[in-house]
Formats: structure tokens, sequence, C-alpha cells
């Protein structure tokens, strides 16, 4: 099986593994984001999977394929055949002379090779995009590094504060923390319990891992629309989710509503001052 092949069938079973899993959600009008973010993992992790179960799995038809990427390479085209003339030459072992028989004008031009193209065009993509995940994470760990302990914790998940931040966001990955904007101390207790449980409930499901890998899968599939799709929905229900952990701390959906767009107000509506990240952020 070639690259382009192998890159064509896990986008083809990727692509329908989502689909199916939204129509399934659709119809069963799951309500309970927690429940489509289990869903919607699970999902994420299938697509992954597939590229270690392909010889498992059934063949995908020829036609599938080849609907899901162009060909990219044709056929040479047969070269004319030239019968000698027998009436001015001897039938007999044609001569070499001058370095050999003729050839045909277009014989000396080299084709282009699109199936080594369009490899090269996707790994330079995926590799862009791969660097873009990486850098956004060491910015986000470097930010975690530089933030202040409050001497504060919450069932054991560390609180931390920088000055950088617009609005509380979880960073890390093997050992995430909540790291809140410097102005946390004027903040009412009410907000502050809101905003805490909000971001537990993130770091009790893992979110930064799960999105992280969402990420990367996004990365390596990014000339199939629905892992795009994917990663904004698991992006979107993880927040839904954790809204919901949020008003039942709270117990006033209309308080939490307004913590929230006074952080969506905030200074350039950007979680993090004056840098990219990769985090989860509570306004997104």
């Amino acid at each position: 099986m070639t690259t382009i092949q192998f890159l064509a069938e896990w986008g083809l079973r990727s692509s329908i593994l989502i689909l199916s899993g939204a129509l399934l959600l659709r119809a069963l009008r799951m309500k309970d984001p927690a429940i489509r973010l289990a869903a919607w993992t699970a999902i994420l992790c299938g697509s992954l999977a597939i590229p270690a179960l392909t010889a498992a799995l059934p063949k995908v038809p020829l036609a599938m394929v080849r609907l899901a990427v162009p060909r990219v390479a044709a056929r040479p085209a047969a070269e004319p055949v030239v019968v000698p003339n027998t009436e001015s030459a001897p039938i007999g072992p044609v001569s070499r002379q001058n370095g050999g028989s003729a050839k045909p004008g277009n014989r000396g031009i080299a084709r282009f090779d699109w199936a080594r193209a369009a490899v090269t065009i996707y790994g330079l993509v995926a590799l862009a995009l791969v660097l873009r995940v990486s850098v956004g994470l060491a910015i986000g760990l470097r930010l975690l590094r530089g933030s202040r302990a409050t001497g504060r914790a919450a069932d054991g998940i560390e609180i931390r504060e920088s000055d950088r931040l617009a609005a509380p966001v979880t960073l890390g990955i093997a050992r995430p923390a909540i790291v809140l904007p410097g102005d946390w101390r004027q903040w009412a207790g009410t907000k502050l319990d809101a905003v805490v449980a909000h971001e537990r409930s993130h770091i009790r499901r893992h979110d930064p891992a799960v999105q992280l890998l969402s990420a990367i899968h996004r990365a390596l599939l990014w000339y199939s629309p629905l892992s795009w799709f994917l990663h904004r929905r698991i992006v979107r229900v993880a927040e839904e989710a954790s809204d919901d952990a949020a008003v039942a701390a709270s117990g006033d959906r209309a308080l939490y509503a307004e913590v929230l767009l006074d952080f969506m107000q905030g200074p350039g509506g950007s979680p993090v001052r004056g840098a990219g990240w990769l985090g989860v952020p509570m306004s997104r």
C-alpha cells in the first residue's frame, strides 16, 4: 500500500466514524454534555487507532479510495512503433552508428512525480501544524512555570496566579494546575467558587490531555474536514460540561453568566496577555 492510499483510507474510515457518531448523537438527542464529550473522546480514540487496526479491518474498495483522493500519477503513454522502410534499407540488424537509433523527441523530458509531490505537501502541512501545537504547549508550560503559588488548592489541584492572564485557565498535561489572573483576590466568594469549579471539572475529565491529542489528530488528518469538526466539538462540549459544574457550584445561573461576560469583555478579549498558548481557557 502506497502512502497516498494509506492516507486516503485513514481519512475515509475516520470520516465515516466521525459522521456516524454525529448522526447517532443527533438521533438520540443526547443533552448531557458530559456524555456527549465521552462519546466524542471515544470517537477520537477510535480514529487514532485506525492505522493500527488497518490490517484487521476490511479493505476499502478501490473505487472509494479514488473518490477520496484523485489519481496523482498518470500512466506513461506508449512509445510509437517505428517501422523501418524496407524499400530503401536491407533487412538486418539495426545500425547503431552515431550513438544508436533515434529516440522520440519527448522521451528525454522527465515526467513530474505527482505522488511524491502530494506526499511532500502533506508532510509539510502536517509538520507545520504539529510545530504550532508544540510551540503553544511550550508557551503554556512556560507560563505555568512563571506563575506564582497562592497557597490554595482544590481537591488536591494546585491554584496559582499570573499577571499575564486576563481570565482563568487550566495549564499543564501531566500535572495540570488552575492559574488565575492577578486580581483574583478582589473577586466575590461566589465568583471564585464558580471559577474553581469550572477549571476543576476540566482537570477531572483530563480535558487538557484530550484536547492536545485532538489537536495532534487534526494535524495528522488536516486534509479531512471532519477532523477539524471533531476538534471543535470536543472543545465546545468540554466547555459546556464545565459550565454545568460551575452552575451547580454557584447555584445561580444568572450570576455565572455575568462572570463569563466579565471575562469575555476583559482586556483584548484574550485569556493570556501578549502570548499565544495551548490550554483550556474558561471564557473560550
